[in-house]
């Protein structure tokens, strides 16, 4: 079980990291307070990408020390 949930935040990493810097510039398209409800669940990639990251490219397991 560990394996897979390893492997699908890895599939999130690489799927997400390439695609950074087109969703950050597509984001900063409107203020935050102002960014339409279709682009509000984009804006939670770049957070989700920071906490899985530690996991994959650090540590290389779920739990993180």
């Amino acid at each position: 079980m560990a394996d897979q949930r390893q492997a699908e935040l890895q599939a999130i990493h690489q799927a997400v990291l390439p695609r950074m810097e087109a969703i950050i510039a597509y984001l900063n398209a409107w203020p935050l307070d102002a960014l339409p409800e279709a682009a509000q669940p984009l804006q939670y990639m770049p957070l989700s990408l920071t906490e899985i990251a530690s996991a994959v490219d650090w540590f290389k397991q779920l739990s993180v020390p």
